[in-house]
């Protein structure tokens, strides 16, 4: 059943990865995990992940309790309860694949994406940046550095590939995916996100080289099953506002999940779900 809910801070200040992490949780233990050496096709289609080791990571929803009063300010959104979800990565020498399955019914919009799931990674651009989108716990509007959002929300059906890397090209300047919404974009503090080359950042170098594809393992409206999502991107783009990796080396990595059963309309900025209370997922690539 769905719950009625509001944001009236306009998403402000917890849009986009804003975990309960960042108003001072006690931190859990960190996670490390190693990517497989595989070439992943980009379809839908877990099968080809058969082979390669997963990590249950529970995401759940900000904890307004816990933020200041002066920054909270009147912000609601419908309850979700926390779920576990299934994270999986690999690399060759030139990209890196993610594998997210999220254990939940299928509801999806083609008209209204707010009334599908939606989807993001987030990723470190500059060492020092938190998880909150680049603050620190002290102060959500200080930034602590940039960090990489792949934002996806479901413009574009099963089975069909989002993102710029879709495109013939292969590659989109600046981080729009006009077509599907499988945008690139990057954040400094949870009261900014924007599309790659887009904002008070210059970047003339900003693309879009993300690609997506999503399905469901009980496809009929309401029906009990996974949900599938599948994507990659070049390990380095030579774009500054994105994560760059090197096969042997390491990324870090947060998810968010976005519940279309959240409220009447379905999901709101804020609402997400994240696994920020465990911190940065370290990824060791191959």
């Amino acid at each position: 059943m769905r719950r009625s809910g509001r944001t009236t801070l306009s998403a402000l200040v917890v849009v986009g990865m804003l975990g309960a992490s960042a108003v001072g949780t006690a931190a859990q233990e960190p996670i490390s995990i190693d990517a497989a050496s595989a070439a992943i096709t980009i379809d839908g289609d877990a099968s080809d992940w058969a082979d390669v080791p997963g990590t249950a990571l529970t995401l759940e929803q900000l904890d307004l309790s816990l933020l200041p009063p002066e920054q909270a300010g009147d912000i609601d959104f419908g309850p979700i309860e926390p779920i576990e979800v299934q994270f999986k990565v690999a690399n060759d020498a030139d990209n890196i694949y993610m594998l997210v399955e999220v254990p939940t019914d299928y509801d999806y919009n083609v008209d209204d994406h707010n009334l599908s799931p939606a989807l993001a990674v987030q990723a470190k651009v500059v060492p020092e940046a938190s998880t909150h989108m680049g603050s620190e716990e002290a102060d959500l509007f200080i930034s602590t550095g940039m960090v990489d959002i792949w934002h996806w929300e479901l413009d574009c059906g099963p089975g069909e590939l989002s993102g710029g890397g879709a495109s013939a090209e292969g590659r989109v300047a600046g981080g729009d995916d006009e077509p599907c919404n499988m945008d690139d974009e990057y954040s400094t503090t949870p009261e900014m996100r924007e599309d790659d080359g887009g904002g008070d950042e210059p970047n003339d170098a900003a693309e879009n080289s993300l690609l997506g594809s999503w399905s469901h393992s009980a496809a009929d409206i309401g029906g009990d099953g996974t949900w599938v999502f599948e994507m990659a991107r070049p390990l380095s783009t030579g774009d500054p506002q994105d994560a760059s990796w090197e096969a042997g080396g390491t990324a870090e990595l947060v998810l968010a999940w976005w519940d279309p059963n959240e409220t009447e309309e379905g999901w709101t900025d804020a609402g997400h779900l994240t696994n920020s209370y465990d911190g940065w997922v370290t990824v060791n690539l191959n």
